[in-house]
């Protein structure tokens, strides 16, 4: 049994873990968002799915205690981001901005399509419920930087007004409504013919799945910055 410091364990994602964690071989510490950080020492592995805001002193506890750390929340700062890339030399940590098997795939199919598809024109829509803070999503700035790096060309958020050269910036549109769970499509526009690439995400539990998974992986590993590719032996470059 792996004993696992949760926090943020009253969110959707931290209710999604703890519901599976008993069947999973997980024992759960539960740690909220304005929680303390006294029980870190009784842990084998810390699971975030708080909020971004907690990451620095997190970071910093489970650095002083030697803590293998699962990092699920997103919409981090770029200084937030060094800390997390600096804390990994000395400590492993999964830093993923969705842990669905089925999305990093799709990372993986998008990065061999970008580097084959170079004549097309790529663009990215995602859709999530009506409650959920970031926009673009985690998983649509993974997937967006997949195709900046293949197509050398900004990212354009939202577009609106009078468009000189659309082909000159990849379209990145965010949608909010409903109680849709999360909806990725890249399209391959191309002249006469197009691919649109979609992961649906239906339930909630595909995520704290491979959550579950990435905290039993990690465990006993080397220091390193991993992603889920890592997890799930995927290969391929999908960066934050």
């Amino acid at each position: 049994m792996l004993t696992v410091l949760l926090k943020g364990s009253t969110g959707r994602m931290g209710t999604a873990i703890t519901a599976l964690a008993a069947g999973n071989g997980l024992n759960i510490i539960t740690c909220n968002r304005d929680d303390s950080l006294e029980r870190v020492p009784e842990s084998d592995v810390i699971i975030d799915f708080s909020h971004r805001a907690c990451i620095v002193p997190l970071l910093k506890k489970a650095l002083m205690h030697k803590k293998p750390l699962i990092i699920g929340t997103t919409g981090h700062t770029e200084e937030e981001k060094e800390s997390i890339e600096s804390a990994a030399k000395e400590i492993p940590v999964v830093y993923s901005s969705n842990f669905a098997v089925g999305t990093n795939v799709l990372f993986h199919l998008i990065e061999t399509a970008a580097a084959i598809l170079k004549d097309f024109h790529p663009e990215l829509i995602e859709i999530h419920h009506a409650n959920k803070k970031d926009a673009p999503s985690g998983t649509a700035l993974s997937l967006a930087k997949i195709l900046q790096n293949n197509y050398q060309k900004p990212l354009s958020f939202g577009r609106s007004g009078f468009l000189q050269n659309p082909d000159d910036e990849i379209g990145v549109h965010a949608l909010r409504g409903g109680d849709i769970v999360g909806t990725h499509t890249v399209h391959f526009l191309g002249q006469g013919e197009s691919l649109e690439f979609t992961h649906r995400a239906t339930d909630r539990k595909i995520f704290a799945v491979g959550a579950i998974k990435a905290a039993h992986w990690i465990f006993g590993k080397k220091p390193g910055l991993y992603s889920m590719k890592d997890v799930l032996r995927i290969f391929g470059e999908n960066g934050f």
